[in-house]
């Protein structure tokens, strides 16, 4: 199934806050919806009271002028790094013996062949969260992160081995993480 002409006809706001509502909302999409692709209704275009456009032109056309409102950002999560084609997979949150998994942490994960892809959304406005990410039965052959909060986007950062398997990842506080990498000696299915 596919969502398309997806937008916020009703209401402007330009706010980090309006695009972490969206990334719940491509979340539970993806997650929960079992959509497999959507499709935003205007991706540029001039716009002043209503959120369809995710790059605000000038009203003149043609536009010289222009901007990525903050809902880019967070749709770009989910629609930038996960490989065309991919599979969503099952998430399991285990919670540790001192804490249970945070209800403001949300997790997707996609794989195509040997690339993998996990996107979490933390939608605490008080609290990082750091998680320890495994592939049942694989092992990850490299790993990067991009970040998106309201002071930075797509913050891309290397992830170094780790002798357990698992890998660590801090998910700031009201972000968006995209986990992309290769998975080791992976065959496909």
């Amino acid at each position: 199934m596919w969502q398309t002409e997806l937008c916020d006809d009703k209401d402007r706001k330009e706010t980090w806050p309006d695009a972490m509502r969206w990334a719940k909302t491509f979340h539970t999409y993806m997650a929960k919806g079992n959509m497999s692709a959507f499709v935003w209704w205007a991706g540029a275009r001039p716009c002043t009271t209503t959120g369809e456009n995710l790059i605000q032109l000038e009203e003149a056309l043609p536009s010289t002028y222009y901007y990525k409102v903050p809902r880019y950002y967070t749709y770009g999560q989910f629609t930038k790094y996960i490989e065309r084609n991919a599979r969503r997979v099952d998430v399991e949150a285990i919670s540790s013996e001192t804490d249970k998994f945070p209800e403001e942490l949300l997790v997707s994960a996609y794989i195509k062949d040997d690339t993998y892809t996990i996107v979490l959304v933390n939608s605490s406005e008080k609290e990082s969260f750091s998680t320890l990410i495994e592939i049942e039965g694989v092992e990850f052959q490299n790993m990067r992160t991009y970040t998106s909060t309201e002071y930075v986007k797509w913050k891309h950062k290397k992830i170094n081995p780790s002798q357990s398997g698992l890998r660590a990842i801090t998910v700031p506080k009201y972000s968006v993480v995209t986990v992309t990498g290769k998975i080791k000696n992976h065959e496909a299915e």
